[in-house]
């Protein structure tokens, strides 16, 4: 496998890649969104970028939508420039899209660079024969005139600071956490940094960031080593309760990871691991169990209650976390059983509490998570989807690795299929999955119920290439063939598949609607909807509102964000505004157990079908 060093500017936002990678998944991995409104199929050409080197020759697509001007400074198109060697590549301001809060390095929004944890500089007078004097009580009283008065302390820090104070003719620098004094050095020690995390079932996240700037300094990803003990977090669970020691290893895994990650982040920045004094943690309620070392198995059973809420700030030490000795995590607070701490975040840097309209924002993944309502009135729930949108139970599903079918479209009366790394296909990943459930729907290939029709039942507008991908069985079921693997086998959307496609999709359709029906509103009263997660940024919005997935809004209201849980984690390791606005959401936002509601089963039954109205 051969990885290729790419530099996003400006930002300075570096990752290694394999050949064959395309910038746009490039930069999303490394938490940069790059403008489009095809969601990378490669129609729009908006998400253009400008680099030189280091990249496959243009594409047919880019050659089409490309001016000679463009293609003469460099311009290609993300989704469509596929990585070959080191690269540089340069993503205009106009091209990069967060959402209305989203923050991408440093940007906060409208939340100011004020961190809990900084470094204050202290002038104290110097001890005399005439005067009672102690070295830390005149430390607590500079402090107090110049910042706050600090009343707890890490016995280090008190420990160094004679030796310090004397070096530095009592001229200091206090690192200060709220009211504890942290550490006592020089005032010309190095800077301080704070690690932002965001804990998925599937995939880890981090962001190493300056907290005297705002700064990213590096970015981290990867996977939650806990799936080897279930892919899913009742399994986890499961796991914790029948294996001794099983909760233990939960815990030291996820922590070994996260170090193992701030290793490699420091190692990029040039940074000390004790220079990080704070880590800012978010993740859905069980994988904030697990980082906490907090027993979560009533999750798993009704009535459903977690040992804890939240806000949790403990030691950093205690959990097992390489940082200074006197650094902390703070893990934002959950909104209920299975509305965790990711969804907080992403409430951080949304607006909706701010708005007068009506907003929704939607998590989609194997549980998805939604938030709907105003200033007035704000409600969550959550749902359970199932891995449908990870490929699995899918006939050739598989995860967004190379060679998944990830894009679909019915051009000049055919299919044509995009593969992540742009290879030859070997499956289909979850966003690939909605593509080609879509565009056969809308082809009438698929009728509202969800069956694949067969091919005396077809509309006459079905084009004839679309009408010989048909594979009738002798159960009377039909299949779609996708794509041609070797001279036996082809890749299909089969009967069942679809049938998973509308379990999934009306699990959240389903938590959205019973919302609405809380705050007694319609799709038209809906201003924005934005939908977060890895799986929501490749799926285009035309779709999901196309096949029920979402209300019926214009396609234009529909946001795509990004990973806004890991962007709130940011901003409340960069601002206590933002953390003090985590911290009230997690009491206002109110909850809806959409399960318990009498008209449930009817809502669902009718969610799995796709609507009518094309």
């Amino acid at each position: 496998m051969t990885l290729h060093k790419v530099l996003f500017l400006p930002g300075k936002k570096t990752g290694h890649f394999e050949t064959g990678t395309n910038l746009r998944d490039a930069a999303l991995e490394l938490g940069i969104v790059i403008e489009s409104t095809c969601a990378g199929i490669g129609t729009c050409g908006k998400c253009k970028v400008q680099a030189h080197e280091g990249l496959s020759p243009l594409s047919r697509v880019e050659e089409e939508l490309l001016s000679a001007r463009d293609r003469s400074r460099g311009t290609r198109l993300s989704c469509q420039a596929q990585i070959t060697g080191p690269c540089v590549c340069v993503v205009p301001e106009g091209s990069q899209t967060f959402g209305d809060q989203i923050m991408v390095e440093g940007r906060r929004g409208h939340f100011p660079l004020d961190p809990d944890v900084r470094k204050v500089s202290v002038q104290l007078p110097e001890p005399t024969l005439s005067e009672k004097y102690f070295d830390f009580e005149q430390l607590q009283d500079a402090l107090a005139r110049q910042h706050a008065r600090v009343d707890r302390f890490d016995l280090d820090a008190v420990r160094a600071a004679p030796a310090v104070l004397r070096d530095s003719k009592f001229g200091v620098s206090a690192i200060v956490d709220g009211q504890a004094l942290l550490a006592v050095e020089p005032p010309t020690a190095a800077g301080l940094f704070g690690v932002a995390v965001d804990v998925g079932t599937t995939t880890v996240a981090a962001k190493l960031l300056d907290l005297q700037t705002g700064e990213t300094r590096a970015i981290g990803t990867a996977l939650n080593p806990q799936k080897a003990q279930g892919a899913d977090v009742i399994s986890r669970i499961q796991y914790t309760i029948e294996h001794p020691g099983g909760l233990e290893l939960m815990h030291r895994m996820i922590v070994k990871e996260i170090n193992a990650m701030i290793g490699l982040m420091c190692e990029e920045a040039a940074i000390a691991r004790n220079r990080i004094v704070r880590i800012v943690a978010v993740g859905n309620t069980v994988m904030q169990h697990f980082l906490l070392k907090i027993d979560p198995r009533n999750v798993a059973s009704k009535p459903y209650a977690p040992a804890f809420q939240g806000p949790a700030l403990v030691s950093a030490r205690e959990l097992g976390f390489d940082i200074h000795p006197g650094g902390s995590v703070y893990v934002l607070p959950n909104l209920a059983s299975f509305v965790g701490a990711d969804i907080t975040g992403v409430l951080t840097v949304l607006d909706i509490d701010d708005k007068d309209a009506i907003h929704l924002a939607v998590d989609i993944g194997t549980n998805g998570e939604m938030v709907l309502g105003s200033r007035s009135r704000m409600v969550c729930a959550s749902s359970p989807a199932g891995p449908a949108w990870e490929g699995a139970y899918i006939e050739w599903g598989m995860r967004a690795a190379r060679g998944a079918i990830e894009r679909a479209e019915i051009v000049d009366g055919d299919l044509q299929i995009r593969t992540i790394g742009g290879v030859e296909p070997v499956g289909i990943c979850g966003s690939g999955l909605l593509d080609l459930v879509c565009e056969f729907y809308r082809a009438g290939v698929i009728d509202p119920s969800g069956r694949i029709r067969a091919a005396d039942q077809l509309p006459g507008s079905v084009p004839p290439a679309l009408r010989r991908r048909l594979i009738p069985r002798e159960t009377g079921v039909n299949d779609i063939a996708i794509a041609r693997i070797d001279a036996d086998r082809s890749i299909l959307l089969t009967q069942k598949d679809v049938r998973e496609v509308q379990l999934a999709k009306s699990a959240i359709a389903t938590g959205i609607r019973m919302l609405m029906k809380e705050l007694n509103v319609d799709a038209g009263q809906i201003a924005t909807v934005s939908i977060a997660g890895a799986f929501g940024n490749h799926v285009r919005g035309k779709d999901a509102v196309d096949c029920g997935l979402l209300p019926p809004v214009p396609e234009e209201r529909v946001r795509f964000i990004g990973n806004a849980a890991l962007a709130g984690a940011e901003a409340v390791l960069l601002s206590r505004q933002a953390r003090e606005k985590a911290e009230r959401l997690s009491r206002d936002v109110g909850y809806v157990e959409i399960s318990e509601k009498p008209d449930f089963q009817d809502v669902f039954v009718n969610s799995m079908l796709f609507p009518d109205r094309l």
